[in-house]
């Protein structure tokens, strides 16, 4: 197993994969320079494993 983040831009998401398995999302708006994180979600067979948290971590150091 490959776990691995990524930042789809069209989707207006970062996501946390474990090979083609979709673990979490991060949805964001950008407007005027600033991005919003708006929602983390992870699906309910995921959760308890902390992937929101490491996605959101992941998703700050990449927009800072």
């Amino acid at each position: 197993m490959s776990k691995r983040f990524a930042h789809e831009p069209d989707a207006s998401r970062f996501a946390y994969y474990d090979d083609e398995t979709l673990l979490s999302t991060l949805d964001y708006v950008e407007r005027e320079g600033a991005i919003s994180l708006t929602r983390a979600f992870t699906s309910p067979p995921q959760r308890g494993h902390r992937y929101a948290g490491d996605l959101v971590e992941w998703a700050v150091a990449q927009i800072e």
